[in-house]
Parts: structure tokens; sequence; C-alpha cells
């Protein structure tokens, strides 16, 4: 291996290469499904995997159900263009249906003003045949900014399917897009590379660097493969070995220094008057939640009290308090402490601070753990999680036709209804309102009144009961919320209490995945099933409050104790808390709407492919109800079924 620094020109080839690369379309092959994609107007849209046998086998994304011509596939662009610049577009596109000789599919922005004014640019075109593919080629500049960019590809004729196999726009000029070229051209480039010429096999590339100053921008990237060779990367890795990381990092680098004591109480210090020492005897593992590299964990216990006593972790940011989590302890034994914070700038001091009993109680702490929260990270995992306890191998079996005809027939399988309850709370008032009736109908499948069947609504004075608010809707029932914990619900059971289910209720200021996840796995033991309710998140951040919200929502949608996830509102005027709405007064959706849609689009399954020599077709579903269209040389055949919740694959018959 050899780490060398190189001057501005033994790179200069390499970094134009890098500068030209930039594709301000993210996941521009759908190779994360429609993840950041979404269909307009109302159509529908999935992803066909590669090496399906469709469309020689490439990954394709489909839109279908376009029933407009400019029925299509958008993706918001908005903050990663500016005005003044001149961008390129390539694109590879297609199409399918009953059409004969060529059509045309387009490339169109929408743009939207601050006065709601909307225009629409077109971007390029080009005729594409029902058998193969195009690229499609164009340009724009924006003189001036818009508050919305929508880049979108339509086109085809209604009733044919839209066909994209990726995307890639890119910025040819201005003084924007040359930022990057001069920071590649001006920065001092450390790389590690190794030599090596297989054409077979994988090899590690190691290297180091180290920074002696912190420049404005650190970029770092792979390069090297000869011109027209394709550059494989299967991972990258980058750890600071720095001796001020934690002895154990392997869950991440713990920011607190001298976790577990082995160094005495260096870097620690009582407050006020009390005194330390370091004792033996604290649990041998580290605290459950830091597994997954949430906030905040440690492991605490307190000695000899008259009463519960409440610890708590708080951090002081440049002089204002800020809570880490607490817990409240009444016996002798050793508790898990875990929390979250967000600090919103970079602060000049933070100090760490565990306290909490009265005076008089000793405190003990071990294993304080501070780590920064990757979401991405644990959503990979989540996917994983969700796919096994929200899906359900399904085969349909195809019969009414000889071997012969059926072999190969092209098969579209489209998820209508994801059955998982996915809720809102409603008032009665809100239902004057037409936009709000519309967006509740297409979105939400559950909905529970908020106030129109508490008992200070329905009995307001002794004796006088007032049903009419809450007698004018079909209530879908789930359990009322219990606030109490676990131990609570535990002395129900013993006292032969019914408790049907557990509602938790959902307002949390900084969600962590692994925190929401305990909770549930610790009132999951009950083996009840439990009902995620009030979900909400604020933020004045639309897109920080995107982020949180698909936290809880991914959270909850994969965790198998949870059967029902219910908001406690969307709309902006319709809110108990400020900050937490996903639609706006005017009836736009905000980023944090848009990211609700996006995971109800992806909790959704579309497949295609073909009858195999057996007679079927095979996928893994949602739970929730579908439509099957079949193709043969004679006759098109629509079917509707319904894949429920079972462990053994589900058998549909299908005659044609």
């Amino acid at each position: 291996m050899i780490i060398t620094a190189s001057s501005n020109s033994d790179f200069q080839i390499s970094k134009e290469n890098a500068a030209d690369t930039g594709n301000i379309i993210l996941n521009h092959d759908f190779s994360d499904g429609l993840h950041l994609w979404r269909p307009n107007y109302g159509c529908d849209a999935f992803v066909v995997p590669a090496g399906s046998g469709y469309r020689n086998g490439l990954t394709t994304a489909v839109v279908s159900k376009r029933n407009q011509y400019w029925h299509g596939l958008e993706q918001d662009i908005t903050s990663r263009i500016s005005a003044g610049s001149t961008y390129t577009v390539s694109a590879c596109v297609g199409a399918s249906g009953t059409f004969q000789g060529c059509i045309n599919v387009l490339a169109t922005l929408k743009l939207v003003y601050q006065n709601s004014k909307t225009s629409f640019l077109s971007v390029g075109k080009k005729a594409v045949s029902n058998d193969g593919w195009g690229m499609l080629e164009g340009s724009f500049s924006l003189s001036a900014m818009p508050k919305e960019v929508i880049f979108f590809i339509e086109g085809p004729p209604p009733g044919a399917h839209l066909l994209i196999k990726s995307v890639v726009i890119s910025c040819s000029s201005s003084t924007a897009c040359d930022e990057w070229k001069d920071l590649m051209e001006k920065a001092p480039i450390i790389t590690a590379y190794n030599n090596f010429d297989s054409q077979e096999c994988w090899e590690i590339l190691e290297g180091s660097f180290s920074l002696s100053s912190m420049p404005d921008q650190v970029i770092f990237y792979l390069e090297g493969s000869p011109a027209g060779a394709d550059l494989l990367i299967k991972s990258v890795v980058i750890t600071c070995p720095s001796s001020n990381a934690s002895d154990d990092a392997g869950f991440g680098v713990n920011i607190i220094t001298n976790t577990n004591l082995t160094d005495g109480t260096n870097g620690w210090f009582p407050l006020e008057n009390g005194t330390m020492s370091v004792q033996t005897g604290s649990p041998l593992i580290i605290p459950p939640m830091a597994r997954d590299s949430h906030s905040v964990s440690a492991w605490v216990k307190i000695g000899q009290a008259s009463g519960p006593q409440r610890v708590k972790v708080a951090l002081a940011v440049d002089g204002q308090w800020v809570n880490g989590g607490q817990v409240e302890i009444s016996d002798g034994k050793w508790h898990e402490i875990g929390g979250s914070f967000r600090i919103a700038k970079q602060p000049a001091e933070v100090m760490v601070c565990i306290q909490g009993p009265a005076a008089g109680v000793d405190l003990m702490v071990a294993g304080l753990q501070i780590f920064p929260v990757d979401s991405r990270a644990q959503f990979s995992h989540l996917k994983n999680q969700t796919a096994k306890i929200r899906k359900r191998g399904v085969i349909l079996k195809f019969s009414g036709l000889d071997s012969g005809n059926l072999l190969g027939t092209f098969v579209t399988v489209r998820q209508e209804k994801n059955s998982f309850p996915f809720g809102s709370a409603i008032n009665r008032t809100y239902l004057d309102n037409e936009d709000f009736n519309d967006f509740f109908v297409k979105n939400i499948n559950w909905a529970v009144l908020a106030n129109e069947l508490k008992w200070f609504w329905t009995e307001p004075q002794q004796g006088n009961f007032n049903y009419k608010d809450g007698n004018d809707f079909l209530v879908e029932n789930c359990s009322d919320t219990l606030s109490s914990p676990f131990e609570h619900i535990l002395d129900l059971q013993e006292r032969d209490a019914p408790v049907g289910g557990i509602g938790i209720q959902g307002r949390i200021d900084t969600p962590v995945g692994p925190i929401v996840c305990s909770a549930l796995d610790k009132l999951g033991i009950l083996g009840l099933p439990i009902w995620f309710n009030e979900v909400n998140v604020s933020s004045n951040n639309e897109y920080v409050r995107a982020d949180d919200l698909e936290v809880l929502l991914r959270e909850a949608y994969a965790h198998p104790a949870v059967e029902g996830i219910m908001l406690r509102g969307m709309w902006e005027m319709f809110m108990c808390r400020p900050n937490a709405h996903l639609v706006n007064a005017e009836g736009d959706l905000n980023e944090a709407g848009k990211r609700y849609l996006a995971l109800k689009r992806e909790w959704l399954s579309h497949v295609h492919g073909h009858i195999d020599e057996q007679g079927q077709f095979c996928f893994s579903g949602f739970h929730g109800s579908y439509e099957v269209d079949v193709i043969t040389g004679s006759k098109k055949i629509t079917k509707n079924f319904v894949v429920d919740k079972g462990v053994d694959a589900l058998v549909i018959s299908i005659d044609m």
C-alpha cells in the first residue's frame, strides 16, 4: 500500500471527471425503488427489479393508470439547482401499450412561484416505439429562482405505460457549478491506493489521512479506473483511530471519554459539595439502547432512599440546560437511563451532568454513552424487519389455458390498499373543509374522534348527555390511551381486569429510533396489541419535522407488536400543537406531508413478471388488497384478491 499527497497537476484529469459527474437527480436509476420519486396527478407507479425478464431485464420505473398525457413521474429538485445555471438532461425512456408506431415522451419542469402562480417549461422530448428504449435529451436555464421546481417525465397517450430506466441532470455551466471544480483544483489531495490489476477479484483499499487544520469543506471520493472502465465499490468505512475515542467503538464513536472509569475519575468531577469515587459491581454489558448508536444511554443506581428518586442526564449547552433522558428508581437495582437531545447550532461549550436524587442519597453511574444518531443506518435494518412482519409470500396459480399458452404470459400485480391502519384524529368541525375531506379520504384509512366522545363533551353537565356530534360518524374502535407504565398493566391483569390493548401517546420532541424501539419492546412483552396514538412531531423546520416523523413511522411499522398508527392531526389550522402539521392551511403538502405519503407508497407492493412453467407467478407483498392483470394474445383478465396475515405462502387460484 502507498500513501501519498499529490500536487494539483498530478490529478487534474481525475478532478475534472469528478466535477462533471454530479447528478441533480437522486435515486436516478431507481435502485432504491421509488424513493424521492412520486407519480403525479393520481396515476400509479412501481419499479420492476433487474432480472425480472421485463424489458430486457433492466430495472425499470413503470407509470400506470395514466388517464391524461401529462400523467408521469416527478421529483422535487428545488434545493439542488440555482438561477443562472445551465443544466443538461438525459433520460433513458420508453413506453408500452396498444399504440402503433412511435409516440413522444417529454421532460418538463413545473415552476411554482411565491404568488402560487404555476408555469411549465418544456425541456426535451423523444419519440419511442412500443418495443424499444430512447435517450431523451434537453437542457434548461432559469433566470429567477421559483419557490418550487419539479422535474417530471410525461407524454405517452392515456392508457399507455410510461417506462423510465434512468435520469441524469447535470450542471453544464455557471458560477455555482464552477465552485466544485475550483475546490477540486485548489485543494490539496490526500489519497491512499493499492497497486493491482486484477479484473476478477475484489481488493481492500486501505489508507489514512490527518488534517492539521479544519478546511471549509472536506470531500471524499474514489477514482482511478482507466477511461471507459467501470469503477465498482462495495463498501466504504472511514474510522477515527485517535486515542480520544472510546475503548470499544464497536457501536460507533462515543464522545464521552473514560466511559468505563479505567482511568479513575479523570475527566469527571462532582458538582457542588458532593464527593466521588470509583467502585466495582456495575453491569458488564453496554446499556442495551447504546447498541444502536442513539444519543444518550447509561446505567444508574441509587443508595438507600425514603422513596422513589428521579435521575436524569442533563447537558449545559452554552449555559442553557437541555434534558438528555430520565428515569425513576425506587429500588437498589441498576437501571438503564436513555434519552436524546438536539442542538440547533454548534455550541462553544457543552457539559454533561447526571443528577437528580435527593440530597444525601448516593448516586452510582456506569457506562455513560453519547453517540451521534445515524437514522439512515437504522432504516436499512427497519426495512428488512418490516418485510418480515408486514409481508407475505403469494403464489398465483393460473388455470384454464394449456401450459404452452400460459408459459411466459405477462402479469402485472398492483396493491390498491395496505390493510395496516394508518389513521388520524378528527373533529366535527374539520368536515366543513372540503379540501380536508378530500385529502383524508384519499390518504387515511382509519379515524378517531379527538374530543366528541370524551366525557367532558358527551356529558358537559351531570345527567345532560350530548352524543349528536359523535353519532354522525363511523369510528373504527381502538384502545384508549394508557399513559400508565408497564407495571400498572401487569397489576390490572393480575386483578383479572380485561385489558385488550395498549395505546401509547406518540408526542415525542426528538425521536431516536432505538429509544422508541426499546419502549415498544418493553410493552410488547405483555403480548397485547399496541396502537401508536396521537403521533406528531413539532419543528418549525419542515425538513427536520419530516425526518422525525419518518423515524417514528418506520419504528412503529417495523415492530411486530404495533397494530395501528394514529396521527394527532394533519392540517395546519386543525392542530393542537404548533409546527406539527403535514398540510399547510392552503392545502399544500409540506415536506413532512410529502414524506408521509412517500412512506405510504413505499409500503405498497407492485410487481411484474411472467408465468413460469408450473403455471404460477410468485411474489412477496404487503398485507392488503390487490389487483392483477393478465394479458394474453386474445384477452386481458383482471382479478382482485386480498393478502391477509399469515406465515405460510398464500395460494390464489385464477381461472383464465
